[in-house]
């Protein structure tokens, strides 16, 4: 669906219209009460490391050792309210959106010819895959174990 002049390769302005138009559903999705604003009651628990049994500078030690990305690891609403107010407006939401999907598109063009491939693709949802398993070890193994 990306393809969208069929050349078997996804462009970076293919990759970020195909984002844009699921950052709006995922937007329109969050925002359960329908204020245009994103707060912590429309997204629901931020991320799976912000448990408080959890020590999140062991965890994302964790991953970079055990060659993950800790940079995926982040709180995506922490990192989207850029003006720090506890929410997150469309303008935020999208910016944050925008610039992550560059950096997806940036990690996955495993060759640099701003193209992605099918065999990137499928590279990426291995290495995705990886990651996770990665992630879910850590996340057990930086629990405190006090709590």
């Amino acid at each position: 669906r990306a393809d969208t002049n069929n050349d078997q390769m996804i462009s970076l302005e293919e990759f970020l219209a195909e984002r844009a138009e699921l950052t709006v559903r995922q937007f329109e999705h969050r925002d359960s009460d329908g204020d245009g604003l994103l707060s912590s009651t429309d997204t629901g628990p931020r991320h799976r490391a912000l448990n408080p049994e959890v020590d999140i500078a062991e965890f994302r030690a964790c991953i970079a050792e055990n060659g993950g990305n800790p940079d995926l690891e982040q709180d995506p609403f922490s990192a989207s309210d850029s003006n720090g107010d506890g929410s997150v407006s469309k303008d935020e939401f999208y910016a944050f959106s925008e610039t992550r999907a560059m950096e997806q598109f940036d990690r996955i063009d495993a060759d640099g010819n701003d193209q992605l491939t099918a065999q990137e693709l499928i590279g990426n949802m291995q290495d995705g895959k990886e990651h996770r398993a990665i992630a879910r070890q850590c996340l057990e193994e930086s629990r405190d174990p006090l709590l």
